[in-house]
């Protein structure tokens, strides 16, 4: 029997015995749902009767740390706790015995720090489109064979990673699981009538039905996946619940999501929605109802969405099968996206703005869009109502800050605010995301608990604690930059200290740096790109007069690294676009340079821009020409020079029939090349070959080996990048050696490096 805890947490905990005062820390402890351990009673005075070494404990007083019988007798320790008993009693006549192991699966700290690296490296500040990979393209392929129009409902396939699905009997598992579920349920009347009602209501939307034993007969067994049920409470919503299938559980390391493809990224930037939606003087929002639950899967799919349930565990089991996308499904939000989408094109002709609204103003199941007039607002919502409709999908509340437009769309009792974050795939509302407030129309944020981050445990934070801090504050645009960015600092700096995932952080740690003149060229063309009004001057700001003269000069003057982001930045800004401002009047200092700490103030320059700006041009600063030229002449100037270059084999292999004569060979080639070097003395050349020498042989050959049929890898390896995906080494994880020597990254950490 097996299951998941996938909301389990580190934590510490202080224990104690029974009337004792002295209390004992135990760090890293993982919380579990429960233990669901069987039930266990001890009869003390019983068992001592039965076995005499038992009799006459002192539990209050130090004696002995165990006491023992015979074979299969009961063992009494003794610990800092106190006394306990444990072992078998033989007398008893159930003989069945359990073994409970509790493994922790988690994320490895390579994945940990390459998400790190990509989340603060430079060439991701911001997004660019990227080259759709094989899987995309038949991911792709298959929802443009599949996706189809079933009266007023769209249907489409699971995205299959392979044509022909093979599943292990996953029926056991998910039976282990139900009973587990079972057990929840028993403790709890009110969530057991919960779960029955949401059970009953997603049978009568035919989001589910109950399957017969002749069709369970004649499906492919290998095709059928039992998905486990899982209930979801959020402490925020007492009164609702979410039933979510767990399709990542395994049975012979084969989950349903393992099948599944994730499907290309069809989602528009939250970013570019939240721009949009602050164009217009009226805003509109609203959302879809159960969007997953609303696309039909085709029935040649189905079969593989079987799942177990029964009213009561008195009942039988009945197999249902789930007719729709399903939350927790990796190809779920893919799907969600092509389905709706695909609905909406339909009726590009007839209602063009609403087409637009659906494509682009849709952010997962979450609609915003702005508009000038009521009249506008309120067709513009009557008409997203009546696409979304012809394809199954239903909206929520309507939220707008005019209370006109409420009115004429009969919204009686609309909701006081919106919360939007990037993760809608969370169960939990975990993401501090930005809140828009209709009545006053201005976005705000959750309030933030950080102290719950790191309750019950004891001492400075972890790297890990203070990571899952950072990331629970969502802001995609930057109304609170100045303030998030010392997080993402701090994360920075804890990086480089080498501290380990669940170590405490250095108390030395302080923020540094700033904000690069690169990533502002790739926000301004993100901004205009969202932007549907007509930009008609774009001015970028920068305090640095190197940036400047770099700018200004032949970029091809410079080295590589400085050359192909001038290059970027003129490709996307003009020289005349750029100008200075004095580190004393730029606001985005206010984010990396605090005095008394960051100013939320509505008044202050970090939300009202600098005061010149209020100005006319000519009163705005001054251009450092004087200094720009300065710079620019001082610039280290790089000469470019070709290099062909041949590398031959430093010995033909295939001159040697033994491996050791050709290691012996090498050994003395490198004594030959040490001594021209004058690295080593001629009087050593003919002295006994040590093991040193034979191992750094091994190693120049295998070099050699390698670099004769890796030459690409192994430059690609040096670059700190990726093998490509076309080699054959691609599957093994390569890395590169401190000696240069190619080795697999699973063995690397294990096998020592011969010395």
């Amino acid at each position: 029997m097996g299951r998941q805890e996938k909301n389990s947490r580190r934590i510490s905990v202080k224990i104690t015995g029974a009337g004792k005062q002295e209390k004992y820390i135990l760090n890293d402890v993982r919380t579990v749902q429960e233990l669901g351990l069987p039930s266990q009673t001890l009869n003390y005075e019983e068992l001592a009767k039965s076995f005499p070494h038992l009799q006459g404990l002192p539990v209050d007083a130090y004696c002995q740390k165990t006491r023992e019988g015979g074979n299969s007798d009961p063992v009494a320790a003794k610990t800092r706790l106190g006394w306990c008993v444990y072992g078998k009693n033989s007398t008893s006549e159930n003989s069945m015995e359990q073994l409970h192991i509790h493994a922790v699966e988690s994320i490895s700290n390579t994945e940990l720090h390459n998400s790190m690296r990509k989340f603060f490296a430079v060439e991701d500040a911001v997004i660019s489109k990227q080259i759709e990979s094989e899987d995309d393209k038949r991911a792709r392929g298959i929802l443009e064979a599949t996706t189809v129009r079933k009266g007023n409902r769209m249907e489409t396939g699971l995205l299959w990673r392979k044509d022909n699905v093979y599943f292990p009997d996953s029926h056991q598992m998910a039976l282990n699981r139900l009973k587990g579920l079972e057990k929840r349920l028993g403790k709890d009347p009110a969530l057991r009538k919960k779960v029955n009602e949401l059970i009953e209501s997603f049978e009568h939307k035919e989001y589910v039905r109950k399957i017969t034993p002749q069709e369970l007969e004649s499906s492919n067994r290998h095709q059928r996946w039992y998905l486990p049920i899982g209930v979801v409470t959020n402490p925020k919503k007492p009164n609702k619940i979410r039933m979510v299938w767990d399709a990542a559980a395994k049975v012979n390391g084969v989950s349903f999501n393992d099948m599944l493809l994730k499907g290309p990224d069809l989602l528009v930037p939250l970013v570019d929605v939240l721009i949009r939606f602050r164009e217009g003087k009226i805003a509109v929002c609203s959302d879809i109802r159960e969007m997953f639950l609303r696309i039909l899967i085709r029935d040649a799919d189905k079969m593989s969405q079987c799942f177990l349930w029964r009213n009561s565990p008195e009942d039988k089991v009945q197999v249902y099968v789930i007719n729709v996308a399903m939350f927790g499904a990796t190809s779920s939000p893919c799907t969600a996206q092509y389905a709706k989408n695909k609905n909406a094109l339909d009726f590009v002709e007839q209602y063009p703005r609403a087409v637009q609204a659906i494509v682009k103003n849709h952010y997962v199941d979450d609609f915003l869009d702005s508009v000038n007039s009521v009249e506008d607002a309120v067709q513009l919502v009557k008409q997203v109502q009546h696409i979304h409709a012809a394809g199954g999908f239903e909206f929520g509340k309507i939220l707008s800050n005019s209370p006109e437009v409420l009115d004429c769309l009969g919204e009686t009792n609309p909701s006081s605010s919106k919360s939007l974050t990037v993760d809608k795939e969370v169960v939990h509302e975990r993401v501090l995301g930005v809140v828009w407030v209709p009545s006053a129309d201005h976005f705000t944020f959750d309030q933030a608990e950080p102290q719950a981050d790191f309750k019950g445990y004891y001492g400075a934070p972890t790297k890990r604690q203070v990571l899952r801090t950072i990331m629970k504050l969502y802001d995609p645009l930057g109304f609170i930059a100045h303030f998030v960015v010392h997080g993402k600092i701090l994360m920075q700096e804890i990086w480089r200290s080498g501290t380990n995932w669940d170590e405490p952080i250095a108390e030395h740690i302080q923020e540094l740096w700033n904000i690069a003149a690169m990533m502002g060229s790739r926000l301004l063309q993100s901004i205009c790109a969202a932007c549907t009004v007509n930009i008609k001057q774009r001015f970028l700001w920068t305090d640095s007069a190197t940036v400047l003269a770099w700018l200004r000069s032949d970029s091809r003057r410079y080295h590589q690294f400085v050359s192909f982001r001038v290059g970027e930045i003129l490709s996307l800004t003009s020289v005349t676009e750029w100008h200075y401002v004095p580190s004393k009047l730029n606001v985005a200092d206010d984010a990396t340079k605090w005095n008394s700490g960051p100013s939320f103030d509505p008044n202050s320059r970090w939300f009202q821009g600098p005061l010149f700006l209020r100005k006319p041009q000519e009163d705005w600063p001054k251009e450092l020409v004087d200094k720009c030229r300065e710079v620019e002449a001082a610039s280290e100037e790089v000469n470019f020079v070709a290099v062909h270059r041949v590398i031959e084999e430093v010995i033909d292999v295939e001159r040697f029939s033994s491996w050791h004569r050709m290691l012996r060979t090498m050994v003395y080639v490198h004594r030959a090349v040490d001594i021209w070097k004058h690295i080593r003395e001629k009087n050593k050349r003919c002295s006994e070959i040590n093991r040193n020498e034979f191992v750094r042989a091994e190693i120049a050959l295998w070099r050699q080996a390698q670099w004769k049929e890796y030459e690409e890898e192994i430059n690609e390896l040096k670059k700190g990048c990726s093998v490509p995906k076309r080699s054959s080494l691609y599957s093994l994880s390569p890395v590169l050696d401190e000696q240069g020597v190619i080795r697999m990254e699973i063995l690397s950490s294990s096998v020592p490096t011969r010395k």
